[in-house]
């Protein structure tokens, strides 16, 4: 009851959902983070593995983080493609993160309009 009364004598604007642009590289940004701690796991697998003497194990450890960094590379292109594709997306760095490459126009790709309800 309270919260009807208040939104009465506030009036507030319908909420709207942030462009599809906005929600893809929301959607794309904690991809790459994901491989990027994946990556870092494999690493620290692979010092153990060395300092094991466990060289096949190691071997394969490598084989997948050399993919991992093909696969990065790719979604940060991907990434770095959709901005220049839509350049109307806004920096907010609290969200986002580093493009690969600087570049002057974005240093991050997170965009302002964050609502809670997207998660």
């Amino acid at each position: 009851m309270l919260a009807s009364l208040l939104a009465m004598v506030m009036n507030p604007e319908p909420w709207t959902p942030p462009p599809l642009e906005q929600r893809q590289l929301r959607g794309w940004t904690p991809r790459v983070q994901a491989q990027k701690d994946i990556r870092q796991q494999e690493e620290n697998r692979l010092e153990a593995h060395t300092i094991r003497g466990m060289e096949d194990v190691a071997t394969h450890v490598k084989t997948h983080i050399m993919w991992l960094d093909i696969e990065i590379k790719k979604l940060e292109k991907e990434i770095d493609d959709h901005i220049d594709q839509h350049p109307n997306l806004t920096p907010a760095p609290a969200l986002g993160y580093l493009r690969p490459r600087s570049r002057p126009k974005l240093q991050t790709i997170a965009c302002h309009g964050h609502d809670p309800r997207l998660r």
